[in-house]
């Protein structure tokens, strides 16, 4: 399996970001050769930035998301040792 299918597979919003990074080194190079105007990368660049916003957004919630274990970890202990006592 190559290294990227594994990347996106174990870590996709990882993938996800150096995807963006991609397409955004990709349009200001086609916009510094004059092979795209200034409104075409304007739109491309607005385009990812959506997805930036997504991907942002879905790294939140995988935060809160793993907050939320860890608290249930620590309650559990919490309640061992409430118990033992």
């Amino acid at each position: 399996m190559s290294i990227i299918k594994q990347i996106e597979e174990k870590w996709p919003l990882l993938s996800d970001l150096q995807k963006i990074k991609d397409k955004r080194s990709e349009i200001l190079t086609e916009f510094k050769a004059g092979r795209l105007k200034e409104d075409g990368a304007m739109q491309e660049l607005l385009e990812l930035k959506e997805r930036l916003n997504h991907v942002d957004g879905q790294l939140q919630e995988l935060h809160k998301a793993n907050n939320l274990e860890e608290l249930n970890k620590v309650k559990n202990l919490e309640e061992m040792f409430l118990n033992e006592t």
